[in-house]
């Protein structure tokens, strides 16, 4: 009796340990029905229209001119109305949207947006892209520092910030940019000039403008935004 408990957890946990985790398989032949944004499409499916937040990726607001048009025309340029594509689903969003990354010729459209500059890669849901995590990375820094489209702006507002009612990333003082002890390598925001030497976690300013020598060293990667992690 023993020995045939012993057979049979023993087969139980090879079986666990041997079955691999199916990642959720790509659905093909899927028509594009309409572009929302530069994130949101409509496709159709089996007769069945589903709305579509394509996954690990955030592109401006509509209202973030001209950004949020612009990466809306890029979408529609990349997925025509009618277009066959194909897409493997992540989640569903509150909003009940299937999260996906969504392909056309075996090429992520997701991931065109990034390496564009027309989106960024959304870390908070980064997850939902493990296999793929290091190219979203890789093509959004490439993006930067070439300073395509979004990245380009002298002021950026990151899509998920916009749309918590923040018009700007620097969050300005009263006496921004006219303050003596305000250091002009940082003009959209008030810093004190060096010495003392401040590291971001002494400012409450995130993604602010850099120009000159930067004296604090806000700009680690020299792409010309100071401090741009959280």
């Amino acid at each position: 009796m023993k020995t045939l408990i012993f057979i049979c957890a023993s087969l139980l946990i090879s079986n666990l340990i041997s079955t691999p985790i199916i990642a959720s398989p790509i659905i093909e032949n899927a028509k594009v029905v309409s572009i929302g944004d530069g994130d949101t499409i409509r496709i159709e499916k089996n007769s069945e229209v589903i709305a579509i937040r394509l996954g690990c990726i955030d592109a401006s607001e509509l209202a973030q001119n001209p950004y949020g048009n612009e990466a809306k025309a890029r979408l529609q340029q990349l997925l025509p109305i009618g277009q066959t594509v194909s897409y493997r689903a992540i989640d569903t969003d509150r909003y009940n949207r299937t999260v996906a990354e969504v392909y056309r010729q075996n090429q992520s459209i997701n991931l065109t947006m990034i390496k564009e500059g027309h989106a960024v890669v959304y870390h908070q849901y980064l997850d939902g892209c493990k296999s793929t995590k290091d190219s979203y990375l890789a093509a959004e820094n490439n993006a930067k520092q070439k300073r395509l489209n979004f990245w380009s702006a002298s002021e950026l507002v990151m899509p998920w910030d916009f749309r918590k009612g923040r018009r700007s990333s620097s969050q300005p003082t009263a006496n921004q940019n006219n303050g003596s002890n305000c250091d002009a390598s940082y003009p959209d925001v008030c810093i004190p000039n060096y010495p003392p030497d401040l590291n971001c976690g002494d400012i409450s300013f995130r993604r602010f403008k850099v120009v000159g020598n930067d004296p604090h060293n806000f700009d680690r990667d020299r792409d010309g935004i100071g401090c741009e992690s959280n």
